[in-house]
């Protein structure tokens, strides 16, 4: 039995089902888009956060948020100036300096800057370099400060130094200073070769290019001498904690606002140890040597220490490495696309777990005393709730 149909019902059925598949993809389309758009700011969201952080613009609001969570403040190794008060500027009374160091050597301060040159000879210098060398068995850092000389060896230190298009040819903004820096260096500049009075001389430049660190450079960057700092255009200061400091002539500014530091005379410091080698027990002078930063040197140096003082007390939080924040930028970008990639229920629990490790391990830095990276953090939360939001819309539509 043959079957006919009309020719017009055909197209109109062929024609029919065509325009509902057309009409999906028409919807679904500027969905895909948004979705591919949004990934892509929210990378380059994260890498631009990413190096915001690590260049440290943006600390000194960060180093308020300890205290908006009610987190108390790391402490901060104190610094305490011993006065010597016999000597000239030149040097000092070597078997002061002697007794003092021995004195040091019986409580625990976490390094000690001796400031000032003592010649010695025969047993004076004997006795001088046993009190050096029991103070290194205890673990007790000491760095001595050295007039510069043709013979001198310095100590080199791992500045980053980036200088400006065309300023190869301008005068070097380090001061110059003879010796040389090999690469295991023993000696520092002296810490009073600066003339003005502002200015906390850090580095110096050698001859032949190497750049060595003062006594100063010692107290600022304690625990972490070796550790990389960037010199921007010799202008601005990177420190390992991503402080910026602005920096001229070779050295830091010297804030305003100083920060008065405990000063002790050596006769008050050597009565004090005989009183307590008698068995007379003072428990604030042992606590005001425990872990504290000392300066050994001649009162001219007190404004100098004072700006020591200061710019660790501005710089109290520490920060993660540039390896640290790069591995962390690259686990949130791949947290970001995984959460682009998953179903919506993977993506809403991973976008979770995203905002509870983050609180958890800001907590935990804040609690060490280091400052996390929040920033990175934060834009990849966004992103992530923004890629879940497009997910659950496509789904409705």
């Amino acid at each position: 039995m043959a079957i006919y149909f009309l020719k017009g019902d055909q197209q109109l059925g062929d024609q029919h089902l065509p325009e509902k598949k057309s009409v999906a993809v028409s919807e679904e389309k500027p969905w895909q888009v948004a979705r591919a758009c949004v990934l892509i700011a929210g990378m380059l969201a994260i890498v631009l956060a990413t190096t915001i952080e690590a260049t440290g613009f943006l600390r000194p609001w960060e180093s308020h948020l300890p205290n908006l969570i009610g987190i108390p403040s790391p402490v901060q190794d104190q610094t305490v100036f011993l006065s010597l008060g016999n000597g000239t500027e030149e040097g000092s009374d070597s078997m002061d300096v002697a007794l003092v160091l021995r004195g040091l050597s019986m409580l625990h301060p976490a390094l000690i800057l001796l400031a000032t040159e003592h010649p010695a000879s025969g047993e004076t210098a004997q006795l001088l370099q046993g009190v050096k060398d029991q103070l290194r068995e205890k673990g007790i850092p000491l760095s001595e400060a050295f007039s510069p000389s043709s013979e001198r060896l310095w100590h080199p230190v791992p500045v980053c130094r980036y200088l400006l298009p065309g300023s190869a040819d301008r005068k070097e903004s380090l001061p110059s200073v003879v010796g040389s820096a090999p690469a295991e260096g023993i000696s520092r500049v002296l810490a009073s070769t600066s003339q003005d009075p502002e200015i906390l001389p850090l580095l110096s430049a050698t001859a032949s290019g190497e750049i060595a660190g003062s006594l100063w450079w010692e107290g600022l960057l304690k625990g972490q001498p070796n550790a990389p700092v960037w010199l921007l255009g010799d202008h601005l200061l990177l420190l390992p904690n991503h402080a910026a400091l602005p920096f001229v002539r070779g050295g830091v500014l010297v804030p305003h606002d100083l920060a008065i530091p405990r000063s002790v005379t050596s006769d008050d410091f050597l009565l004090k140890m005989e009183e307590r080698e008698r068995g007379s027990l003072s428990p604030d002078f042992d606590s005001l040597w425990d872990r504290t930063i000392v300066v050994v040197g001649p009162p001219s140096l007190l404004p100098m220490t004072s700006a020591l003082a200061s710019l660790r007390e501005m710089t109290p939080l520490g920060s993660l490495t540039l390896a640290t924040q790069t591995g962390i930028m690259m686990l949130l970008a791949i947290i970001v696309l995984a959460v682009f990639s998953l179903r919506r229920r993977e993506s809403l629990l991973l976008t979770a777990a995203l905002l509870i490790g983050g609180c958890v391990v800001c907590w935990w830095c804040l609690r060490q005393g280091i400052l996390p990276p929040v920033i990175p953090w934060c834009v990849a939360l966004v992103v992530s709730v923004t890629g879940v939001l497009i997910k659950q819309r496509s789904i409705i539509l």
